[in-house]
């Protein structure tokens, strides 16, 4: 009976789904923090993809302090951070944003704004 199946299939499809996203790296997350550079309205929903990976956090600290990686993503992958509260980024976000408060050129100020919003949100969990 199909309806007997059904309930299966549906559990398969969210195990397959839970195991692909707890197995992201960093080029899966920087490409879905591309997608929310350039479509504000996915920003949800890159995050609720973004937490089913269990090293984010690390992931996002990479693609933060990549200087090579768009200023923009950069951003988003800070954005993150700290609304998601990734306490692992907390190093790598004190050590850019003290950086930055020493040099930061007038394009990098919306990067040092939000590192300052991320370290009191870390520091407050």
């Amino acid at each position: 009976d199909s309806s007997e199946q059904a309930p299966d299939q549906k559990e398969d499809v969210q195990k397959t789904l839970f195991d692909r996203l707890a197995s992201m790296q960093s080029r899966e997350i920087l490409s879905v923090l591309e997608v929310v550079a350039y479509s504000k309205s996915a920003e949800q929903s890159a995050m609720d993809l973004i937490g089913g990976c269990s090293l984010a956090g690390s992931y996002l600290s990479q693609i933060l302090t990549d200087r090579e990686i768009p200023l923009e993503i950069r951003c988003q992958a800070a954005n993150v951070i700290g609304q998601m509260g990734f306490l692992e980024a907390q190093p790598a976000v004190e050590r850019l944003m003290l950086r930055l408060e020493s040099r930061c050129s007038a394009e990098e100020e919306s990067l040092l704004r939000i590192l300052k919003r991320d370290v009191e949100l870390l520091t407050a969990l």
